[in-house]
């Protein structure tokens, strides 16, 4: 079984240092998983997400929003799993 992670060299990259996301990389999986979305609303997740990691609770927002019982928008592929 492989984990689905590729080598992502820094040598021109270009990430937000304060949350260590890759903005490109982040709207790119976000729209493969949620077709549906619009670029608009990815960058909207993505202002939300940034957010939610600035809080002074150690993820614990982040967790809360990632595995909500009813996501709007899913952050994470489960194949078969319906959301």
């Amino acid at each position: 079984m492989r984990l689905g992670y590729r080598y992502l060299s820094l040598k021109g990259a270009t990430w937000d240092e304060e949350t260590n996301i890759f903005p490109e990389l982040f709207n790119d999986a976000i729209a493969r998983i949620n077709p549906d979305l619009g670029a608009d609303d990815i960058t909207r997740l993505l202002t939300d997400v940034k957010l939610l990691l600035d809080n002074e609770d150690l993820g614990k927002a982040f967790y809360d929003r990632l595995f909500a019982a009813q996501p709007q928008v899913h952050a994470v592929f489960c194949p078969g799993v319906a959301g």
